[in-house]
């Protein structure tokens, strides 16, 4: 018999590794907010607080990192967590500016599609031997 709250924990796993990765982006979105305030050497102190808050960010995601890994298969949580590239790629246009070429793109398009190949196939064998 199915043991009903295995389908509830492993949704929690894998929401935990979303979780993860939204904090990994945002963790290095402000590292690099944190790096733009230190233009001259005297300044480096005063951009502390910034970096505390993205080292604080980053970590929070590392612990999601760590409960995720408890249910889902490393080879599909580190698949999905080439999903930061498309957030940083996002990410650094709309607060840094920082251009997207037609290349970048088509690269990022083609991590993604990957990262989906890899996932959806990985379900397709999970459910396979569940039910076989």
């Amino acid at each position: 018999m199915r043991d009903p709250n295995r389908g509830r924990l492993k949704a929690i796993h894998y929401f935990a590794l979303c979780v993860s990765i939204a904090f990994g982006i945002a963790g290095q979105l402000l590292m690099k907010w944190a790096a733009l305030g230190t233009t001259a050497p005297v300044s480096a102190w005063v951009a502390l607080p910034q970096l505390t808050l993205a080292l604080g960010v980053y970590s929070f995601g590392v612990l999601n990192w760590i409960f995720a890994l408890r249910g889902v298969k490393l080879s599909v949580a580190y698949s999905l967590s080439s999903l930061n590239y498309v957030g940083i790629l996002l990410g650094s246009h709309y607060w840094f500016g920082e251009q997207i070429s037609d290349l970048r793109i088509v690269g990022v398009s083609l991590i993604f599609l990957g990262v989906m190949c890899i996932v959806s196939k990985s379900e397709a064998q999970s459910r396979r031997g569940r039910t076989g």
